[in-house]
């Protein structure tokens, strides 16, 4: 009998707060470095991409990581509301399996209105034991990693917010998904 494996579901979530402008050219390569990486190395994976500050954009949905254009629409400015954020998209694809979404911030939650970091929390631990989520969220600092294990990530990791820091963040995001 022939397994069928069933293609990766990546989320991947990016602050696109106004804390981020001065690293905007630096983001744009991570992403785009994050996406070939996995064209090469995760062949049959399926994106989707969210930007974030006090409003969501979704750049693509549920593409086939092969299909993906070229990443050049961010444009940093306004707020934090990452628990709305992560709170939207896990209700609307709160149906999938084989799902990584990973979480990229360089703040602390600051806006958000709808959702509650005890909300994002439950919503995480109940899609890890439900549905096998994995959940990979890269902060800042320290302190925004704390962010991440507050809300049940599996994998919580810091990263510099200079230009080298993010540069070297692609490489770190691919690693890691890699292993799950």
């Amino acid at each position: 009998m022939q397994t069928i494996k069933m293609s990766q579901n990546i989320i991947l979530i990016l602050d696109e707060s106004g804390s981020m402008c001065d690293l905007t050219e630096n983001t744009l390569g991570m992403v785009n470095n994050f996406i070939n990486d996995q064209k090469n190395k995760n062949p049959n994976a399926i994106l989707s991409l969210f930007l974030f500050n006090n409003n969501m954009r979704e750049i693509y949905k549920s593409v086939n990581i092969q299909n993906v254009p070229k990443f050049t629409d961010y444009h940093p400015g306004g707020p934090t509301a990452l628990y709305d954020t992560v709170g939207n998209i896990i209700v609307e694809h709160s149906y999938k399996y084989n799902v990584t979404m990973l979480i990229v911030t360089d703040g602390e939650d600051n806006s958000s209105r709808l959702y509650t970091q005890g909300n994002v929390a439950n919503f995480v631990n109940s899609l890890q034991k439900e549905r096998g989520w994995q959940f990979l969220f890269f902060g800042a600092n320290r302190e925004i990693t704390q962010i991440g294990q507050n809300i049940g990530m599996n994998v919580c990791q810091t990263f510099d917010a200079t230009p080298n820091g993010i540069d070297e963040l692609s490489q770190q995001m691919s690693d890691l998904i890699l292993l799950l």
